[in-house]
């Protein structure tokens, strides 16, 4: 078929990946060409697209994507080569076992002056706002809680406030019991700048805290935790994170953002310079093509505290306002559009029996087949297939199972 290439995908092996078949990321690679699945191993993010460190290629010529691309611009659409010159974003498919760093990712203009000053640990000159949504059972770290949140949390758990110090808690403490709490959790308060500027100055003052104060302080901490009859969710998910990551200041990190879970189909929106960390399940993650990641904490990689905690925004409120849902657009087709030009997503349902036509775009879309089977054209279709759909092209996805794929795509 015109337009529509099948084909194979890298697989990413970190630390912190599903091991063997346990991991979504597994089970959809089997659909790639040379691809069996050792039970030992990780199995952590499957790339879709054309980044350098994971770059597709078509089925039966071994080509790559980007090459091919470059050979047919008219897939792209004629506005998009022209302003990136390929795909604009990296599609993934994450399975995680084990927390993933505390992090953040920086826009266009820190990008470019990261991966200049550092190239070695920031590859990419582009920012990488991202979009998860939930395959399975989900949680993660996203965002600074609600401030009266971080002020009570302050004023009881003696371990981080002696990391924090009385001063910067004080401070943060004043700046909140300044306005009334309802305008302070909705970030619209009158001292919303002075508030954000107390959060900072705790935030830097726990990130940079010396390796000596912060394992006295967890030398206290765990015992405590472990000794209650009853712990809240943060307290549970402090302990179950400690196995992995003991003496790490991201532990204390814990208690400043919002813990989220999203159920399948559900989505969370990541723009650059906010704070978040994936903790357990598998998700879909759409991203800006880039892989420039500053990390601060539950992480063995390179550590950037200082560059970390002078790009955060500082905004802050309740985290089920990060949960997104989508938009339906009719019983097949559900769309996530999040507020940046490189991608948008959606989520596609054919029941068996049935063939559902894609919406035609005006912009390349990658598509990843996650259950059933079926066909489009004479490709047939099984869990992991991955299609590249060119701009303007239609596409049917005729089911024999009930069928669910995920697409991404980018229009100007």
């Amino acid at each position: 078929m015109k337009g529509v290439l099948d084909l194979n995908c890298c697989v990413q092996g970190y630390a912190w990946g599903k091991v063997g078949s346990s991991s979504k990321v597994a089970q959809l690679a089997g659909a790639y060409d040379g691809i069996t699945t050792n039970e030992t191993d990780s199995y952590a993010e499957l790339w879709m697209g054309t980044h350098p460190k994971g770059p597709a290629t078509i089925k039966g010529t071994g080509q790559k994507l980007n090459e091919w691309l470059a050979e047919n611009k008219w897939a792209l659409s004629y506005s998009i080569a022209e302003k990136y010159g390929d795909l604009p974003y990296l599609f993934k498919v994450l399975s995680i076992q084990k927390a993933l760093s505390i992090q953040a990712h920086p826009n266009k203009e820190l990008g470019a002056i990261l991966r200049k000053n550092n190239p070695d640990n920031y590859p990419d000159s582009n920012h990488k706002p991202e979009m998860c949504i939930a395959l399975t059972e989900f949680a993660g770290l996203m965002g600074f809680r609600p401030l009266t949140e971080i002020v009570d949390v302050l004023a009881n758990v003696p371990e981080l406030r002696a990391i924090v110090g009385e001063e910067q808690s004080a401070k943060l403490k004043e700046a909140v019991d300044a306005d009334p709490a309802n305008a302070v959790e909705a970030g619209v308060s009158k001292n919303l700048t002075q508030q954000q500027e107390a959060l900072k100055a705790c935030y830097i003052q726990l990130m940079e805290a010396s390796d000596s104060a912060v394992t006295d302080a967890l030398a206290k901490l765990i015992p405590r935790l472990e000794a209650k009859t009853s712990r809240d969710r943060v307290e549970d998910l402090i302990l179950t994170v400690n196995q992995d990551f003991p003496n790490d200041i991201g532990l204390f990190s814990l208690y400043f953002l919002n813990y989220v879970q999203l159920g399948p189909g559900e989505s969370m929106f990541m723009a650059a310079n906010e704070p978040h960390a994936y903790l357990t399940g598998d998700c879909i993650e759409c991203m800006a093509c880039s892989d420039n990641v500053v990390r601060a904490g539950l992480t063995p990689k390179f550590k950037d505290v200082s560059t970390l905690t002078e790009m955060l925004t500082y905004t802050y409120g309740p985290g089920q306002s990060k949960v997104l849902a989508g938009t339906t657009v009719n019983g097949n087709y559900r769309i996530f559009d999040p507020p940046i030009e490189e991608f948008t997503l959606a989520k596609v349902d054919v029941n068996a029996g049935s063939s559902y036509d894609l919406p035609v775009v005006d912009g390349p879309s990658l598509i990843l087949v996650t259950t059933g089977a079926g066909s489009t054209g004479d490709i047939n279709i099984t869990p992991g297939t991955t299609l590249f759909l060119a701009a303007g092209m239609p596409l049917t996805l005729s089911a024999t199972e009930k069928m669910t794929a995920y697409r991404a795509y980018c229009t100007l």
